[in-house]
């Protein structure tokens, strides 16, 4: 058995490649993204989309690329199925308070993590859920605290959010 994954191709966009390297040239959807923050966002204990991505690192990508929308954070599903869909969010606390964090489909609350924030750290959020969604429903990350999702940590850790078609 061969596992194929998708590898970002600067030409071709995605490409199927097998664990060991070569090239195949398989007939597997890819649907789906991988994106990073490009700045850091805080808002300002009110409830927020997660605003400011980009696909510009390494094994980043959007599939089909009009789905996202980078300034929102808002991708809307090109067709129906099981996705699976991760955050990890760094977030730096401005105060003492509870951050709530959560995946939004079609603006209702879906999977989602409380973090319990002391003043001045950073703190992580990781979300991880597969969920049945539709074609032309919109997904997001949204927060509700007095924390700011950071860019970039201070060792390099940068704050992303991945979707991807697993099943139709």
């Amino acid at each position: 058995n061969q596992v194929l994954v998708a590898k970002p191709n600067e030409v071709t966009g995605l490409q199927w490649v097998t664990q060991t390297g070569g090239s195949s040239s398989g007939n597997i959807p890819v649907y789906g993204f991988n994106v990073n923050k490009y700045a850091d966002f805080n808002s300002g204990s009110n409830s927020s989309t997660i605003p400011f991505w980009t696909p510009n690192k390494s094994w980043n990508f959007v599939q089909p690329y009009n789905n996202f929308n980078y300034y929102y954070g808002i991708y809307t599903i090109p067709v129906s199925g099981y996705y699976s869909i991760k955050a990890n969010l760094y977030i730096e606390a401005a105060d003492t308070g509870v951050e709530h964090v959560n995946i939004k489909i079609n603006n209702e609350d879906g999977p989602g993590s409380i973090l319990n924030l002391n003043s001045g750290e950073l703190h992580v959020s990781n979300i991880s859920s597969t969920v049945k969604l539709n074609q032309n429903d919109e997904i997001s990350i949204y927060v509700d605290g007095p924390g700011t999702v950071k860019e970039v940590t201070d060792n390099g850790h940068p704050s992303n959010i991945s979707c991807m078609l697993i099943n139709h």
